[in-house]
C-alpha cells in the first residue's frame, strides 16, 4: 500500500478561519494525505485592519456580515479541534529562526526537514519568499482571491463585486524552488455575486479548499509529474490585465460603491420582474455552402405558451422533416421535461409532444445515432445520474436503457465517439455552497453501454465559468 502524503499546515495560531479548519479535517480524514507538522509564525505578523483599510470601506464590510449573516460563515474564527492535538507543532520566526513551543529556544531549519513533508500548505499571513529552505518536497502551495493575471492590485474580491464583474477568480501558486518566484498551477473562475462581498468569499474559499484537495490527491496519485503538468498548463499566460491598477478604496469611494450596491437591491428587491422567456430561432437552409448563417434577421422564431418556455434544441432531419428536441419547462411547477417539436421541410410547426417526464428535472436532451439507432442522454442533475434513453418508435416513444452513471449532479451531458472510444463531457459542481459553479470533466470508455467510465487525468478539464458548459 502506498505511502500517504505529508502534509505541512502553515498558520498564524491556533485560532483560524473556520474554512481553513474544513480543509484541515478533510485532510486529516483523507485516504491519500496525513498532516504532519502545524507551522506557525512566531508573533503576531497581521496589520491590524485600522492601519490597512479605511473607515468607509471597514464600514461596508460590516454592514455586509449584518445584512448577509446568515449566507456565509467561512471567516468565523475557531480553534483547531482536540482530534489535531496530537500533530507536532513548530514555530518559525520571521527571520529565519525556528523554535519548539515547549523549549522556547531557537532550533535550526532541520528540526522541519527532519518530517520529510511531501508538500505545505500555507494559511498563514507568511509569504512564500520568507521561506528561504526546501521543506518540502514538492514545494510550498499558496493561494489567492482574483486572478492577478486579468486584475491588477487589491485583490480580495472587493472591486470585482462592487463592478459587477460577470466572474471572479482564485489562483493557486506554488513555490518549490526557493531560489525561484512561484508558479501558477491552478486558476479557476466562478459567476460573481455582485450584492455581497462576504457571499463571494465564502465561495471563493469553497472552491479554493475543492481545489487544494484535488491538488492533493493529484500528487498522490502521479508525484513531481502532475506538478510539472500543473505548471506547463500556464507557462505562457496570456495577459489581459487592465491597465489600471486598484488600490484598497477611500472612504469616500467605499461609501459610493456601498450605495451602489444598496440601491441594486432595492431595485432588484421591489421593481424587477421577469421579463424573459425562452424561445427558438430556425431557419430552412438548402444551400450547402451557407452552413451556419450569421444574421439572425432571416431566421423564424418559434415562440411557446406563456407558461412556459423553450430551450436546449438538438435537431434531426429526416424523411423531410425537422424534429427538434428540447426542453419544456412549466414556470408552475419549475421543472422541465423532454418535449419534440415536428416542422414540415418548410419550417412549419405541425405538432408538439412530450416524450420522456419523471418526477425529477430534465432538460439539454442530447440526441445521437449509432448502429442506426437513436439515443438520448437528458440533463437529470437533480436525480444524480446520467441516463440513456433509446427510441423504439421515432420520434416519441423512448425507453430507458441504463444509468451510464450514478451519483453524480452533472449536467449536459454529451457523448462523442472518436478513435473507438465514447469519449463523455460533462458539466460537475464540486462545491458546497455555490449550486451554480460547473467545471468541465471528461471521461472515456470503450464501451456505450457500460458504468466503467474511466477519468481523464486533467479532470476537470475546464474548470471556468465562462467555458465550461
Amino acid at each position: 500500500m502506498r505511502n500517504k502524503l505529508g502534509v505541512g499546515i502553515c498558520i498564524d495560531n491556533e485560532n483560524i478561519p473556520l474554512w481553513v479548519l474544513k480543509v484541515i479535517e478533510k485532510i486529516a480524514n483523507s485516504e491519500s494525505s496525513e498532516i504532519i507538522l502545524f507551522i506557525k509564525k512566531n508573533g503576531d505578523s497581521s496589520i491590524p485592519c485600522f492601519v490597512k483599510y479605511s473607515l468607509g470601506y471597514r464600514f461596508h464590510e460590516k454592514l455586509d456580515q449584518f445584512l448577509f449573516k446568515n449566507k456565509f460563515d467561512y471567516n468565523r474564527i475557531v480553534a483547531l479541534t482536540d482530534s489535531l492535538n496530537a500533530v507536532q507543532r513548530i514555530v518559525i520566526d520571521s527571520d529565519g529562526r525556528s523554535q519548539t513551543e515547549k523549549e522556547n529556544s531557537d532550533v535550526s531549519y532541520s528540526k522541519i526537514l527532519k518530517y520529510n513533508l511531501d508538500i505545505i500548505l500555507n494559511f498563514s499571513s507568511c509569504q512564500s519568499k520568507e521561506f528561504t529552505t526546501k521543506f518540502a518536497k514538492y514545494g510550498i502551495c499558496s493561494f489567492g482571491l482574483g486572478d492577478r493575471n486579468t486584475f491588477r492590485g487589491f485583490s480580495n474580491g472587493y472591486w470585482e463585486t462592487v463592478k459587477k464583474m460577470p466572474e471572479i477568480g482564485v489562483t493557486i501558486n506554488i513555490k518549490v524552488d526557493p531560489e525561484e518566484s512561484d508558479c501558477t498551477i491552478y486558476r479557476s473562475w466562478l459567476a460573481n455575486y455582485s450584492n455581497s462581498l462576504n457571499i463571494n468569499r465564502d465561495r471563493l474559499y469553497d472552491l479554493i479548499s475543492v481545489i487544494l484537495l484535488r491538488i492533493l490527491n493529484g500528487l498522490y496519485v502521479e508525484g513531481s509529474d502532475y506538478i510539472h503538468k500543473l505548471k506547463a498548463k500556464y507557462e505562457n499566460p496570456v495577459e489581459l490585465f487592465q491597465y489600471k491598477y486598484h488600490k484598497a478604496p477611500s472612504t469616500l469611494e467605499a461609501l459610493f460603491n456601498l450605495l451602489t450596491i444598496i440601491l441594486r437591491l432595492f431595485y432588484n428587491r421591489f421593481f424587477s420582474k421577469r421579463n424573459w422567456n425562452w424561445f427558438l430561432l430556425y431557419r430552412i437552409n438548402n444551400r450547402k455552402t451557407d452552413i451556419f448563417p450569421a444574421n439572425l434577421n432571416k431566421f423564424e422564431s418559434l415562440k411557446p405558451k406563456k407558461d412556459r418556455f423553450w430551450a436546449d434544441p438538438f435537431v434531426i432531419s429526416r424523411d423531410n422533416k425537422y424534429y427538434l428536441f428540447i426542453e419544456e419547462l412549466i414556470f408552475k411547477t419549475n421543472k422541465g421535461h423532454i418535449s419534440v417539436i415536428e416542422l414540415d421541410e418548410r419550417g412549419k410547426l405541425l405538432r408538439n409532444d412530450i416524450i420522456i417526464e419523471k418526477p425529477y428535472h430534465m432538460s439539454y436532451p442530447f440526441v445521437f445515432e449509432w448502429n442506426d439507432t437513436y439515443y438520448l442522454v437528458p440533463e437529470t442533475g437533480n436525480n444524480k445520474t446520467i441516463g440513456l434513453y433509446k427510441c423504439t418508435n421515432f420520434p416519441r416513444k423512448w425507453s430507458f436503457v441504463m444509468n451510464l452513471m450514478e451519483n453524480v449532479p452533472a449536467k449536459d451531458s454529451t457523448l462523442f465517439y472518436y478513435h473507438d472510444k465514447w469519449w463523455l463531457f460533462t458539466a460537475i459542481n464540486e462545491m458546497s455552497n455555490s449550486p451554480n459553479h460547473d467545471e468541465l470533466f471528461l471521461f472515456y470508455s470503450s464501451e456505450l453501454l457500460t458504468t466503467k467510465w474511466i477519468s481523464h487525468p486533467c479532470n476537470p478539464i475546464i474548470s471556468d465559468i465562462k467555458t465550461a458548459r
